[in-house]
């Protein structure tokens, strides 16, 4: 299995019938394996955001789940009243 280090060990390639380049994260379990885009530079932007996503993996989320100040039935009265 390849050693993944940096994103630049992504492997980028062109697809000329659709006229498109794709990076190939299939090693790092990324689905789509290979998003096509218009541009290389966007290509390589996927990588790199690919290879932070597979390398902070095993990392908890830091993203906290906001709950509402507001519940159903309040809504619902809300609604109801208007």
């Amino acid at each position: 299995m390849k050693q993944f280090n940096r994103y630049q060990d992504i492997v980028i390639s062109y697809n000329a019938q659709r006229e498109r380049w794709y990076p190939f994260l299939k090693p790092l379990g990324m689905v789509p394996e290979r998003p096509m885009f218009a541009t290389k530079a966007e290509a390589v932007e996927k990588a790199k955001a690919a290879y932070l996503q597979w390398q902070n993996r095993d990392v908890e989320s830091s993203e906290v789940v906001i709950k509402a100040d507001i519940t159903v039935e309040d809504c619902l009265t809300m609604y109801l009243a208007e």
